[in-house]
């Protein structure tokens, strides 16, 4: 974390903060299975590069991390000959990760792993429906994902700081989870899952402390 001139010399790696941020940005998913079904009825592909928007926090203590998250997708939406479809992923994520750089700088670097769960809201709406039908699933997902911010200095003489910065991991799931059901021809139900890459980019504030 930034840390004042009159403080430099005393911080220790016990240094620890907490902060808040929001964090958005691009996740590239694998929605191969559904769309193949969306094709075969005359759907438009939906697009797997969803942009996300989250809200987010951390705390720092010694060299440990721990946070959380909690996103929504910003809707992909296909249209066609009067046929659309939708989705819009909801999920949250808690992480645990180690910092690998020095707690006195200003740059936070560290990987994560975390742990969480979503849903996802699906509607399709046939040339024949007047409106959208709704389908719900959703389950666990997992989490790998490395950081890097930096912190600048907001009030010094209070331990306020701004935080910018960067992640990109990879979002899984477990097996037979996320399987969307009662829609297209395959009885035992469409994988949903949102699995696949994604970079964030973050913008927090937060408050720092030291020990001697």
């Amino acid at each position: 974390m930034h840390v004042p001139g009159s403080l430099q010399g005393q911080v220790s790696l016990y240094s620890h903060g907490l902060s808040g941020r929001i964090e958005a940005g691009p996740s590239f998913l694998d929605l191969s299975r559904l769309n193949a079904s969306l094709s075969s009825q005359l759907y438009e592909p939906l697009t797997d590069d969803l942009f996300a928007l989250g809200f987010g926090f951390h705390r720092i203590q010694r060299r440990t991390m721990v946070g959380g998250s909690l996103y929504n997708y910003l809707v992909s939406r296909s249209t066609r000959n009067n046929q659309i479809a939708i989705t819009g992923y909801h999920y949250f994520t808690l992480r645990a990760g180690w910092l690998l750089s020095s707690s006195a700088s200003r740059w936070k670097v560290y990987p994560t792993v975390g742990l969480g769960a979503g849903l996802l809201r699906f509607q399709a709406k046939p040339s024949s429906e007047p409106v959208p039908v709704s389908y719900w699933t959703g389950g666990p997902v997992t989490e790998v994902a490395f950081h890097a911010s930096r912190l600048s200095g907001l009030s010094p003489e209070q331990g306020y700081f701004l935080e910018l910065g960067v992640s990109a991991g990879y979002l899984s799931t477990f097996e037979n989870t996320w399987i969307l059901r009662n829609f297209g021809q395959d009885e035992s139900g469409l994988p949903a899952s949102p699995r696949g890459l994604f970079v964030r980019f973050t913008l927090g504030m937060g408050r720092w402390q030291a020990q001697p």
